[in-house]
């Protein structure tokens, strides 16, 4: 019979074995999808047995078994929320390609706008808003009869919805479908996104017209105060902040980002200070200190100090939409400060832990949102650091050069000193547990962020406060919200100043494909063991130094010189447009073409992720066939988000007319970015010897008054097979390809995105192509084309097959891979 330990740390923080199982069974769900019925089972054989046990006083096996019964109930939860769905669920209408359907629902949730991508990349007749909500839905109808569905989907309008609202039963007609996964390697995986939050399909609507009010306000009468609030924190903003500054102030003091244009967001993540944009912690930190100064200068008794700073953090967390971290923030802030009427505390770890539980009940699948992750990554940091603080403070052998600092009546140098020591202390905790996951999500590590989050503090929290107290004046108060409002403004301009200053800094931050999922694992497993084992010194030592060694190995392996196995070309699934990544034997990486029909920001997302993915942080040249946006939107901001060793295209590509030519031409000025012209016969002197890269077309003399004629043509061979990339080569510059040498082409891009006006018979008995590639094009294009290539072994479009990648192995073996059919096709060289 065992016997209870007093000291043990589960008696400290008891809630955070109860996490930990919870956590467990979570992951074996997510992993494994065991039956709702499997995990009751178990759940209520380890509560039997607990009981047992806990009756006969064996309080090892007892604890054993209420681990087991917690791990059941996390598996239950998130088996719940991830894999139920019920036989009625609107999902179970959707079709990959989508059906058109009439849809009664309600609004669940305020009608957003995603404002379009309105950068000269981008072609004006696509630069769209478009408006989206979550649809509560009632039933489907069809001619034949009304059917009851039950379910939540994603409602995409095009266009501003201005006559709906948040609780009205609406009358919807457009296009079901189910979301899209990932397309490409490392590409953002929006279906699974929208799991996660309930949601299994999507309801694409061509026009606001087609959304018909049945009634008004039937439901939602929570969200639709939330809304109004939002609302009218927005108004106050509006008419009394710089319109410039005003998508800042609502990503500053309620997390609304949807109106923040690009180049403001790229630099709060460039200057490491990309926090103070996502409500967190930080910000429900500094809302309860001006609450508690509030009530001091009022002289309220502790009782009602704690319900004003319960109220007021409440409050907060209702109106920014209860977000995980800003649940996790006020949950800290509720259970801490309930305890001061009767001068009770709760332990760091087990409030940690009871956040953690509350936050996973209420949506287990936030355990996978990065978000979350960080939160309570940078909670357990600053609680890590206040404990070396203190014992760094109360250490018998303290360095006497140090002594001065912590002097209990010291002066105000005294005071700013120590404050800054302990705020560089609680930073750096704060990278080393947090920077690894930010470099391998966001892929970005911005040293400058390090030096002046700390320096900033103390304007970043005068500036919410003045921003807490203009949009207090405004709701209750409006004669007076002009003084708070001047001065609120005037301090985000000076914020905005600093952060475009530092991100623009040399060296200020780096674009970095970040560790591997293998790497945070172990990083992640050992910094656990690390704080579990506190109190063992023999154990922490140890697990201290492995985790030291863990960091070197994952800081030495990027700095390896790249050697691969072959050549690896993988043509990207950008919709209607083209990019094609060449991973050359040598380690050099090329570029050819990189653009699509639509957000160049959303391009150049697809490829940057697709290059970090495969640990690419730079590409050594960039080569763009024509001059169509469709193939180019997406270079300017490759330039500046990623180190470019050579800008390749034709003479003909330079025509300043057109808008999107001479905005990248000065884009790649600014980041110094060389040019180099190119012309049939030209050879580009990339990826060693046995790698040959030639320019086929056009030539000197030929040029065309048509772009796509003119389309760059590449010639890659090696060990004996030949990649043939088009662009939008068509008439008359594709007849001049034709009367030159031909050669049996064994990977050939299909030009003009599988057009049959660019894929005649003729180039089929030129290139007798191995395999033929469609870049986007039209949804069967792929079928339309065999006609076109009889002697293909395959015709792939990556509309239908996402990302296709071709290996060409030493020996000459060429294998190939659709994305979204993971299996592998080799075929051995002739």
């Amino acid at each position: 019979m065992g016997s209870r330990d007093p000291d043990h740390a589960t008696l400290h923080a008891p809630a955070l074995p109860v996490v930990i199982a919870f956590v467990a069974g979570i992951l074996i769900d997510r992993v494994v999808d065991l039956p709702f019925p499997a995990w009751g089972g178990l759940c209520a054989v380890g509560l039997a047995f607990s009981w047992l046990e806990n009756r006969s006083q064996r309080w090892k096996s007892w604890g054993l078994m209420l681990f087991v019964a917690c791990l059941a109930l996390g598996g239950m939860r998130h088996h719940l929320r991830w894999s139920i769905l019920s036989p009625f669920d609107v999902s179970r209408y959707a079709e990959g390609e989508g059906q058109s359907v009439q849809l009664v629902g309600i609004i669940e949730s305020p009608l957003t706008v995603r404002a379009a991508d309105h950068s000269d990349m981008t072609p004006p007749w696509m630069q769209v808003d478009r408006s989206q909500c979550d649809l509560l839905c009632e039933s489907l109808v069809s001619r034949q009869a009304t059917v009851p569905v039950v379910g939540r989907l994603r409602l995409i309008v095009t266009g501003h919805v201005l006559h709906a609202n948040v609780g009205d039963r609406v009358e919807v007609t457009g296009r079901l479908v189910m979301p899209r996964g990932p397309q490409n390697p490392g590409g953002f995986d929006y279906r699974k996104y929208l799991r996660e939050d309930g949601i299994r399909c999507l309801l694409d609507v061509d026009h606001p017209d087609a959304v018909r009010v049945l009634q008004t306000r039937v439901a939602g009468q929570l969200e639709r105060l939330r809304t109004r609030m939002r609302d009218e924190c927005e108004d106050i903003l509006v008419h009394h902040i710089d319109r410039v500054r005003v998508p800042l102030a609502m990503s500053l003091l309620l997390g609304e980002r949807s109106a923040l244009p690009q180049d403001v967001y790229d630099a709060f993540t460039e200057s490491g200070t990309m926090h103070l944009l996502a409500i967190s912690g930080l910000h429900v930190g500094i809302l309860a200190a001006l609450l508690l100064v509030t009530c001091r200068l009022l002289k309220l008794s502790l009782p009602a100090t704690t319900v004003v700073l319960l109220l007021g953090i409440a409050a907060y967390a209702f109106v920014t939409n209860h977000r995980p971290p800003v649940v996790r923030a006020s949950i800290l802030a509720v259970i801490a400060a309930a305890g001061w009427p009767w001068f009770r505390q709760v332990g760091g770890p087990n409030l940690i832990a009871i956040c953690g539980l509350i936050v996973l009940l209420i949506n287990p699948t936030d355990l996978f949102d990065v978000g979350t992750q960080l939160s309570f990554l940078c909670v357990v940091a600053i609680g890590g650091a206040a404990v070396f603080l203190k014992r760094w403070q109360n250490h018998p052998l303290r360095s006497a050069r140090t002594e001065w600092l912590f002097e209990p009546h010291g002066g105000l140098l005294q005071r700013t000193l120590r404050m800054l020591v302990e705020g560089y202390v609680i930073t750096a905790a704060i990278w080393v547990f947090a920077m690894p996951l930010i470099a391998a999500r966001f892929h970005v590590v911005a040293p400058i962020g390090f030096l002046i989050n700390v320096l900033m503090l103390p304007v970043v929290g005068v500036t919410l406060w003045l921003g807490f107290i203009t949009l207090l004046c405004g709701l209750i108060a409006p004669w007076l919200v002009r003084w708070p409002a001047a001065v609120f403004d005037w301090f985000l301009s000076g914020i905005q100043s600093v952060v475009d200053t530092t991100a623009e800094l040399p060296g200020g931050h780096a674009s970095v494909a970040g560790p591997e999922d293998w790497w945070l694992v172990g990083f992640y497993s050992l910094l656990s063991i690390g704080i579990l084992v506190q109190q063992k010194v023999r154990f922490r030592d140890w697990t201290w130094h492995a985790v030291g060694g863990w960091t070197i190995l994952g800081l030495a392996l990027p700095l390896l010189p790249q050697h691969r196995e072959g050549l690896r070309c993988t043509f990207l699934s950008v919709g209607h447009g083209c990019a094609v990544v060449l991973e050359l034997p040598s380690g050099e990486t090329l570029l050819y073409d990189a653009g699509m029909f639509g957000s160049a920001q959303q391009g150049r997302a697809i490829i940057q992720n697709a290059l970090w993915e495969r640990g690419i942080n730079g590409i050594d040249a960039i080569i763009i066939s024509h001059a169509d946006v469709d193939h180019f939107n997406a270079v300017a901001g490759l330039l500046e988000a990623v180190p470019v060793g050579t800008l390749c295209f034709d003479q003909s590509f330079l025509d300043f007319e057109q808008l999107p030519v001479a905005a990248l031409c000065e884009t790649a000025s600014r980041e110094a970015v060389p040019i180099k012209l190119l012309q049939a016969g030209d050879r580009l002197q990339l990826g060693g010897s046995d790698v040959e890269l030639t320019i086929l077309h056009p030539s000197a003399r030929s040029k065309s008054n048509r772009d796509n004629a003119n389309s760059l043509v590449l010639r890659v061979q090696y060990a004996d097979r030949i990649i043939l990339l088009t662009g939008d080569l068509e008439e008359d510059g594709l007849a001049q390809l034709l009367n030159t040498p031909s050669e049996p082409i064994d990977v050939m891009l299909s030009p003009h995105h599988g057009s049959p006006k660019a894929n005649p018979i003729t180039l089929s008995r030129w290139a007798s192509p191995g395999n033929v590639i469609i870049s986007g094009g039209e949804l069967h294009s792929d079928d339309m084309l065999h006609a076109a290539y009889p002697d293909a072994k395959r015709v792939l479009s990556t509309q239908t097959s996402g990302a296709v990648t071709c290996e060409i192995a030493k020996e000459g073996t060429l294998s190939i891979e659709e994305w979204n059919r993971p299996f592998r096709v080799n075929q051995e060289n002739d």
